[in-house]
């Protein structure tokens, strides 16, 4: 099974698809790009399926031939024949002037014909393998898998046993100087996470820690908008991440968790009502006691990556 390869394939299907369903949202409709990225979609995801199997990718857009391919490995692929047909009208020739007219009802039957081809039996049981196989592989590999689903590179990793962390309780004392304005507004800094001993005893029941960075170029040392864009997209990062990852093993990143958000994306927290998703939280590391100086030395992992730069911590518990 090549499953690292279908993931791949599927990634680039399931952004043709957002894309086409974004685009169909906006106010001015591109209908023949809306029904070329659903026919791409459809095409990599049977390409994805092939690529499973082991069959030798051709360089072709017609997704009739691709079905027909799929089905000699599971017949089940008939079940959206006449999809793949549908669909086929809407590839490459549509890009130019030449191409097909197409309108609204076009538009809508293309979504609604590549949610059929997505939701096929043999199709939902490879996403559900996907998902497991990712879930029960080295954080590692999931790492890299949110690399590729978020299109955000990580700049270092290393896995440690936690025996070498390293507590201080003067990081919990200064959350309360409420720098960052989350002091008792969130469920993951102080004092709602707990004492340092509380969290010092969860952590150590556990066998190591998997550490990884990101890297982000500033204009300057007094670049804050560049430091805040690239804390966000280590947030990125750390969501695909404990996504891939699976909610067995806890997670701590940069800051208070960024999990759930507001209407203009603004992180936010149900804090004091109840968490809306403990088993999905993200921790913070500093309000967790953890010296991230110590933390990369551990690690072996650089605290600071040069002038100009700013660099992000996040960890997982195993």
């Amino acid at each position: 099974m090549h499953l690292n390869d279908t993931i791949q394939w599927f990634y680039k299907a399931d952004n043709d698809y957002d894309a086409a369903k974004i685009l169909n949202g906006s106010y001015k409709k591109h209908t023949d790009i809306i029904c070329y990225l659903c026919s791409q979609s459809a095409e990599k995801y049977l390409k994805g399926y092939l690529v499973y199997k082991k069959h030798q990718i051709e360089k072709t857009h017609n997704l009739p031939y691709l079905n027909y391919l799929c089905i000699k490995y599971d017949n089940r692929f008939d079940s959206i024949k006449m999809d793949c047909g549908l669909l086929n009208k809407f590839n490459s020739n549509i890009r130019y002037p030449d191409g097909i007219e197409t309108d609204e009802n076009d538009v809508s039957l293309s979504l609604k014909t590549i949610d059929k081809i997505i939701n096929s039996a043999p199709l939902l049981e490879l996403r559900n393998e996907i998902i497991k196989y990712q879930k029960m592989n080295k954080p590692s590999e999931a790492l890299s898998a949110a690399e590729i689903s978020s299109g955000i590179k990580a700049c270092e990793y290393a896995e440690i046993p936690v025996s070498s962390l390293v507590f201080s309780q003067e990081l919990l004392n200064s959350c309360k100087t409420n720098v960052c304005g989350h002091y008792n507004k969130s469920w993951t800094c102080p004092p709602a996470c707990g004492s340092l001993e509380e969290q010092q005893k969860i952590i150590l029941s556990y066998k190591n820690a998997f550490v990884f960075t990101t890297k982000h170029d500033l204009e300057d040392s007094f670049d804050y908008e560049g430091m805040q864009q690239g804390k966000e997209q280590h947030i990125r990062l750390t969501l695909e991440f404990r996504s891939k990852l699976g909610n067995t093993f806890p997670v701590y990143g940069a800051g208070s968790c960024p999990l759930c958000r507001d209407e203009d994306g603004k992180s936010y927290c149900a804090f004091p009502e109840p968490c809306v998703a403990p088993e999905k939280k993200i921790g913070s590391i500093e309000a967790a006691g953890i010296n991230v100086s110590e933390l990369s030395k551990s690690a072996g992992i650089q605290y600071n990556n040069g002038p100009n730069t700013v660099t992000y911590f996040s960890m997982a518990l195993l």
